[in-house]
């Protein structure tokens, strides 16, 4: 029973057997013991072992995870101290016994610079500061980020180009899953590939996170790699102008471009690193100076940060900006320019080759010598004091070639930060359309358009659209949206052509409502023979309109056999030709089918027409098949008409086939409920026991419950004490307000204190306690560190505290830290700060505040920064100055609502009232 003494898999598993049999254990005791154990005063929660689970363990079937082991040695009573041997033995034979991620290689073996992490720079100084990296400066939001992986969960660190995020996460992932798979996807659809056969005990490496947004991944990828027991992190970086932009909810009328993206990073724990270091990590920083020079120079910078130093961001900038040679300078713009207009790989030498001459003067283009390109190449991508270059190649398919060049993150983030309002030369997107493919080519499109340069817009989607679907879709907009109706319906027509399922239905739709049904008629007709049935509900669609109606219905139920999912539409079209006793029919079939939209309307028009009964026998017939939401409505119709027994008999089903999701939670309440009105307490605990068992979200708080009716509110306070710690919302809630019940205010303020710290959450509970008790500077120094680390308490706590100063008079206070947030370029925290300045101050800083936003933010900060700034302008009638602000905001990437507000300005003055073109091919329509 030595675990020293395995070897592999087999061994560990006779002796897991062994050490059971020794304390005359069977797996019902043992899955009933784990279920018992008390709780741990930090750290995970005990993980469940069911029998099955056992039985693999000990039989050599499978390997358990670390957190099932603990579970496993806890209830076999395996002392404490002895325990690290059983973690030694499992983490050697686990290596063994689970399989390798395609590409992984362990943790502890992977190399930084690989995953991303910036080279430092190289100074001279004592022999540590020849190690790779630079001594690591701990930042705060460590302990959450540690937390979170230590968790299971997807991670994201959003900060700008060299804040440290990739470093902070690198640091994390080998403190908490060092004898953990790492591996680096090189694509979404690798990472979907992972994701249909998880690896346990595998971190997930994402760095550049929005390489894997834009190629496609979707966020039933991520759900499938953080679900069940797979043991699998997820870890990513993402630059701020890049979350901004897909997390902001389109404008009234616009398309939703980004609802998949915006999906996918619901899912992550968002975690920000800042710019600048805070007081405590300037702290932690001049400690680790006094062993590496490379901090120390760091340190010195006024101007840069010191992770920013560290990656020789002052010197990217210098080379750029103060390239002597007018051919490299010229070769970093051009590089930059097409990086911030779309293009996300490489940047290729043609490309650049061909662009160049648009950055130079007309003499500079003359003059230029034979070997101007190489020349130029060699000092872009020279490396800088050991870090990283301006330019750096990127290799092609073959040794010794290059496909492409990529531009480093500080200077892209800075060379977009100045060039923002810089529009390239013709020439410039002409070399776009002949030297880009692909996603790039659409991406670069995209921005001229957003620039109003539809011209160049046109030009570049004509290059992608026989590749990419949604270039012909954008260019088929754009054609739209200048009123060309017959270049739009030519390239609609070729869309089609090219078997485009989706543009060959809004063809059809097109000419129809252009008043030309017969040939609308024939699109359809001609997508059905070629075998596309999708397009039979646009038909049977088409066929209503035009009061065909036997025929529409006969198309309609060709698309229900076709398996298509139409049954709303169909039986809408039912109940609107009044044919009752078919959209009865229709709405049993689609009930019989799993349709839950068929079955509710079913029971819903039964009820109407007073045959409940009818209703009831839908519901226990989809209840039988195993339809979850069925059992559900069924049993809250059976408890509501009072009969009791039959409505426990499908909660108990309901709980037994959930699988652990909502519809099981949700019995397991109602169920608990009935049992606590009919006064059976025990059967109560041990309902929430089985589901704490299982594993079971809001189990544990159901418990507590139950465990706090019957007096035992110890035992309820530690059940929920370890979720709480470790930030769980709702958790944290019923143990708050618990304590609070029974006058337990110290216990809850150190409750409070620590999760408030960690993971900012609770803070606003914690500031009432402390209030309550007359405790204002205590409130107010929680309320600051909430207030300043950009959690998902930030605003309010911002809000609270700046309301709290202005109680206690503390005005300068309260305006220096509006200030200090609203630098940041936040711009609800600038809306605040004009607001409080107006009302404490009676001063008008707007003006400058509202046009620093509109130069500098994000789109949507700046399309409403804009908007203030305009009434101010308005006010004293400066039109000259509105319509050059939003003009600026176009060259910006602005899109069509700034187009349709420059184009309003221009009406209104009666100037090119019927539209035209600027030197740039504008078209302001």
């Amino acid at each position: 029973m030595d675990p020293d003494r395995a070897d592999g898999p087999a061994d560990f598993a006779a002796c897991l057997d062994a050490l059971r049999r020794l304390q005359g254990l069977s797996y019902e005791r043992m899955e009933a013991a784990a279920g018992k154990l008390p709780p741990k005063p930090n750290g995970p929660a005990w993980r469940p072992l069911a029998r099955s689970t056992i039985g693999e363990i000990v039989t050599g079937r499978r390997v358990p995870s670390r957190d099932k082991l603990l579970t496993f040695l806890a209830v076999c009573g395996v002392p404490s101290a002895e325990v690290p041997r059983w973690l030694t033995a499992w983490s050697r034979v686990g290596s063994v016994a689970i399989r390798r991620p395609s590409g992984a290689l362990p943790v502890r073996d992977a190399q930084p610079r690989a995953l991303g992490v910036h080279a430092a720079i190289q100074v001279t100084g004592p022999a540590t500061a020849a190690d790779e990296l630079p001594v690591y400066v701990p930042r705060d939001v460590d302990g959450r980020l540690r937390a979170a992986l230590a968790e299971g969960r997807f991670v994201l660190l959003v900060g700008g180009s060299s804040v440290g995020k990739t470093r902070s996460a690198w640091e994390a992932v080998r403190a908490e899953r060092a004898d953990w798979w790492l591996v680096q996807p090189p694509d979404a659809a690798a990472l979907a590939a992972l994701a249909a056969a998880p690896v346990p005990r595998t971190v997930v490496w994402l760095d550049e996170f929005q390489n894997y947004l834009s190629d496609g991944l979707t966020p039933a990828t991520i759900r499938a790699l953080l679900v069940g027991d797979a043991e699998t992190v997820l870890v990513g970086t993402l630059w701020p102008d890049h979350y901004f932009r897909v997390t902001a909810k389109p404008g009234v009328d616009e398309d939703d471009l980004f609802r998949r993206e915006r999906e996918v990073l619901k899912q992550a724990e968002v975690i920000d690193l800042a710019d600048r270091l805070t007081p405590a990590e300037q702290e932690r920083a001049d400690a680790a100076a006094r062993d590496d020079p490379r901090i120390r120079v760091a340190l010195t910078s006024a101007d840069y940060g010191m992770t920013q130093v560290l990656a020789a961001a002052p010197h990217l900038v210098l080379r750029w900006e103060q390239a002597s040679d007018p051919y490299a300078r010229a070769l970093i713009t051009a590089a930059i320019d097409a990086r911030r207009l779309g293009v996300e790989g490489g940047v290729p030498t043609a490309l650049l080759t061909a662009a160049v001459p648009a950055y130079l003067a007309p003499s500079e283009v003359a003059r230029a010598p034979q070997d101007w390109l190489e020349r130029a190449m060699a000092y872009a991508t020279k490396e800088l004091h050991g870090a990283t270059a301006v330019l750096n190649p990127l290799p092609g398919r073959e040794m010794g070639t290059v496909a492409g060049y990529t531009v480093a993150d500080y200077l892209l983030q800075h060379g977009t930060a100045m060039r923002r309002a810089s529009v390239p030369a013709d020439s410039v997107w002409q070399a776009y359309a002949d030297h880009l493919t692909g996603a790039d080519l659409w991406r670069t499109g995209r921005s001229a358009e957003d620039r109003g340069l539809f011209r160049q817009a046109e030009l570049i989607y004509r290059a992608a659209a026989g590749d990419l679907a949604q270039a012909r879709s954008s260019l088929i907009d754009l054609m739209g949206r200048q009123g060309r109706i017959e270049d739009e319906e030519r390239v609609r027509r070729a869309a089609a052509a090219a078997r485009d399922d989706v543009e060959l239905v809004r063809l059809g739709n097109f000419l129809d409502q252009r008043g030309r049904p017969a040939e609308a008629e024939r699109v359809f007709r001609d997508g059905l023979a070629l075998g596309d049935t999708s397009v039979l509900r646009s038909l049977a669609g088409f066929l209503d309109r035009h009061g065909r109606t036997a025929e529409a219905l006969d198309t309609w139920r060709q698309a229900v056999d076709a398996g298509h999912d139409v049954w709303f539409p169909f039986i809408e079209f039912l109940k609107s030709h009044r044919m009752r006793d078919e959209a009865y029919q229709a709405l049993r079939e689609g009930a019989a089918a799993g349709d839950l939209g068929c079955r509710n309307e079913l029971v819903l028009m039964l009820d109407i027409g007073k045959r409940a009964a009818e209703a009831e026998e839908v519901l226990w017939r989809s209840a039988t098949a195993g339809h979850r939401y069925a059992r559900s409505i069924l049993a809250r119709r059976l408890e509501s008409e009072g009969r009791t027994a039959e409505a426990e008999r499908v909660w108990r089903q309901s709980i037994r086939y959930g699988d652990g999701d909502e519809t099981s939670s949700d019995a397991r309440e109602r169920l608990s409920d009935l049992c606590l009105r009919q006064g059976r307490l025990a059967e109560a605990e041990e309902l929430w026991r089985d589901g704490v068992r299982a594993g079971e979200y809001g189990s544990a708080s159901g418990l507590a419950k139950v465990l706090e009716q019957r007096g035992r509110v110890d035992e309820a306070v530690a059940l929920l004490l370890p979720s709480a710690l470790k930030g769980d919302a709702d958790t944290l809630l019923t143990l708050t307000l618990l304590l609070g019940r029974h006058g337990r205010d110290a216990e809850d303020e150190r409750l409070l204190e620590a999760v408030s710290t960690t993971y900012d959450k609770g803070t606003g509970w914690l500031v009432s306690l402390l209030l309550k008790q007359g405790r204002s500077d205590e409130a107010e120094a929680v309320l600051l560190r909430s207030a300043l680390n950009g959690g998902e308490e930030a605003w309010t706590s911002r809000r609270r505290l700046v309301e709290l100063l202005v109680e206690r008079g503390r005005i300068d206070e309260a305006e220096g830290l509006l200030r200090r947030i609203a630098a940041s370029g936040n711009l609800a925290v600038n809306e605040e700060l004009v607001t409080f300045l107006e009302t404490h101050r009676h001063t008008d800083e707007s003006e400058e505040i509202w046009r620093r936003l509109s130069d500098h933010g994000d789109s949507t900060t700046r399309w409403y920064a804009g908007h203030h700034l305009t009434k101010l302008l308005a006010r004293t009638g400066r039109t000259a100055e509105i319509e050059e602000l939003w003009r600026r905001n176009l060259a910006m990437g602005g899109g069509t609502q700034v187009l349709d507000v420059l184009a309003a300005l221009l009406a209104e003055r009666e100037c090119k009232s019927n539209g035209g073109s600027d030197d740039h091919g504008r078209d302001v329509k």
